[in-house]
């Protein structure tokens, strides 16, 4: 959140499939304003941003889909 701005309901409904690592940003519906503008959004992503999900995504093994922050109880 500290790196994108984004509320938690986006990162929480953040996938794999959102996160472009070759251009660097995510593209998705924003939860906020999906009724005012129903497309995605793509939103860059600073270096920091970058590193962090990288090495998240490294440790989840690579995967391509599913939640990028699954909750888990």
């Amino acid at each position: 959140m500290y790196y994108t701005g984004f509320r938690p309901g986006d990162l929480f409904g953040l996938r794999w499939p959102h996160v472009n690592f070759e251009f660097k940003s995510i593209r998705k519906i924003i939860e906020k304003t999906a009724h005012q503008s129903p497309e995605p959004q793509t939103v860059p992503l600073s270096d920091p941003a970058m590193d962090v999900l990288e090495k998240w995504w490294e440790q989840q093994g690579k995967p391509s889909s599913g939640y990028v922050f699954s909750i888990t109880c």
